[in-house]
């Protein structure tokens, strides 16, 4: 409790490891957590990367989180801010960590609260010499388990059959609950031509309607 004098006394035997502490006149840090700081959450760190070390760090990689006195070994998911500077719930997945921009980091881990600064080390840096050892640095984020980590996917469609401003692609959908899903998401096709979902006639095929334009260039494109 906050406001309570307490003593401690620390025995420690003379064959024992732990003896060498006192033995080199240094000072011991006696640290405690709240209660909240033992359970777990999705936990974001700021992070970034230093000039010394330039080894490429890929998300999901093994990284030893220095938090304070709390050291945590985690594999973060690494994105980055769709609004830089203002709250926002929804991030960009990031496949490595750039040296010109600063990455979140995600993982699952004890709760560690605010403000508290963070160093990052990998396997591979902890080998190295001088400063290069520290890969990234950053800060502790408030803890938020609703963050939506957006990843980019492509999906591609094959046209089967064309009438008009109408064209049929089929193997872009397997299920009609993924169709429906994706029907009200703008689709692109190869020339950056904006295209409109209508319907899905079966499991695997999909109404779409083209400008005019593009109705020329599919089919010189199935022709050839």
């Amino acid at each position: 409790m906050n406001g309570t004098f307490i003593k401690i006394v620390l025995e420690i035997a003379k064959d024992s490891g732990d003896s060498s502490l006192f033995a080199m006149q240094q000072p011991v840090i006696l640290s405690t957590l709240f209660p909240n700081e033992t359970k777990l959450t999705t936990m974001h760190f700021k992070l970034n990367r230093t000039a010394e070390n330039h080894e490429p760090i890929p998300s999901k990689t093994k990284m030893e989180f220095h938090c304070g006195f709390r050291r945590m070994t985690l594999q973060p998911i690494l994105s980055a801010e769709t609004n830089p500077g203002c709250h926002s719930e929804k991030l960009k997945y990031l496949r490595f960590m750039r040296h010109d921009s600063p990455a979140i980091a995600t993982a699952i881990c004890p709760i560690v609260f605010a403000p508290c600064k963070v160093i990052c080390f990998t396997d591979l840096s902890a080998k190295a010499q001088g400063s290069s050892i520290v890969v990234a640095t950053g800060i502790v984020m408030p803890p938020n388990p609703l963050k939506v980590i957006l990843k980019r996917i492509i999906l591609t469609g094959y046209p089967k059959k064309c009438h008009k401003k109408k064209c049929v692609a089929r193997y872009m959908f397997f299920e009609p609950k993924d169709i429906k899903y994706f029907k009200p998401v703008q689709v692109y096709t190869k020339n950056g031509l904006q295209v409109s979902c209508l319907y899905s006639l079966f499991s695997s095929k999909l109404s779409f309607l083209f400008p005019r334009v593009m109705l020329l260039r599919l089919w010189a494109h199935t022709v050839t």
